[in-house]
């Protein structure tokens, strides 16, 4: 099963980060999400007391495609992973310009890769994470 998701240009900074609409609904198999631009689409969670936000944490084999957006100021406090995302064992993550700014966790700034965990990035950024 694929599913597609293409998001419009804007700032997404509420709980609307598509962070239920994704893992809520118990989506698997492909899954992508499809911005307007690496400087058009943002998700930029806003935390009040230094609260954990987690965009995604994929399991179950899911392969998640991810392009053309920005993820900044995600935040994993206490708990191993990325900011943004947590890559399981199984599944498998393709990125394509997007950039990750300002994103933090315990362990893994953006994105954790459990082992066996695979990937694909490419003219993506990374920066201050």
């Amino acid at each position: 099963e694929s599913t597609t998701i293409s998001v419009a240009a804007g700032t997404y900074s509420g709980p609307e980060n598509l962070q239920s609409v994704i893992s809520g609904t118990g989506i698997t198999g492909q899954v992508s999400l499809i911005g307007a631009g690496i400087d058009a689409t943002i998700f930029a969670p806003t935390s009040t007391n230094g609260t954990s936000v987690r965009f995604l944490k994929l399991t179950n084999g899911v392969q998640f495609s991810l392009s053309g957006i920005t993820m900044s100021n995600f935040l994993k406090h206490a708990l191993n992973g990325g900011g943004v995302l947590e890559v399981e064992t199984g599944s498998k993550l393709m990125a394509t310009s997007v950039k990750f700014s300002n994103n933090g966790a315990t362990n893994g700034g953006a994105i954790a890769f459990n082992s066996a965990a695979a990937s694909t990035i490419s003219n993506s950024i990374f920066e201050s994470n």
